[in-house]
């Protein structure tokens, strides 16, 4: 049925795709595929998400590690299309954004990596935990603010948008949004990230 994936079953097939793509070109090209390489073991989905999320944010700078955000399906049992939210992050201030749609999993998500790490920019964090200050941005009529917080607050967002502010290594801030439009919304943030990167270079 079209429309959005929750956020645990979007991890769950976007790992399946990523596992399947990655499986696939390591085969020999003259070597047969079995039907077997497009599907992970279920103790392995298991595994994967039983490891420390924060882990993978906190690397040293320059690493750019990417986390799916959002997948949306479209379409019908005929012709179904994925939309893919992919961001990208050090923990240590820089941070991207990618969007791609293709009738592929993998695919999609592989192209939406690549775009986050063309469009990565560099925000200096304050105290390097919170955003320089208070900002806002604009996607598809989605309007989104994000304010600087104290620290011990964490970051009050919806699990998505969390995710992609501990990208650069945010651990407190407060985000309010317009509506629930998730990939609309992290656009929107992004979008406001990019102006404050371009401001605080001058």
């Amino acid at each position: 049925m079209a429309g959005k994936l929750s956020i645990i079953e979007a991890r769950e097939k976007a790992r399946q795709a990523l596992q399947c793509g990655k499986n696939n070109f390591a085969r020999r090209k003259d070597a047969p595929i079995s039907s077997s390489a497009f599907s992970t073991p279920k103790s392995e989905v298991v595994e994967q998400s039983s490891k420390s999320k924060k882990s993978d944010w906190y690397l040293r700078p320059g690493k750019l590690v990417g986390k799916i955000l959002d997948v949306q399906q479209k379409g019908g049992k005929a012709r179904v299309a994925f939309l893919v939210v992919m961001g990208v992050g050090d923990g240590h201030g820089t941070l991207g954004l990618g969007k791609a749609t293709s009738t592929n999993l993998y695919d999609a998500a592989r192209l939406a990596k690549k775009k986050a790490k063309m469009n990565a920019v560099y925000v200096p964090l304050r105290e390097d935990r919170t955003l320089p200050k208070d900002t806002a941005g604009s996607f598809n009529n989605v309007h989104v603010k994000l304010h600087a917080a104290d620290a011990g607050t964490g970051i009050i967002a919806d699990a998505a948008m969390s995710k992609f502010l501990r990208a650069a290594g945010v651990q407190d801030a407060v985000v309010q949004a317009t509506n629930e439009q998730r990939a609309s919304s992290l656009m929107a943030a992004f979008a406001a990230l990019k102006r404050e990167a371009k401001h605080q270079q001058k």
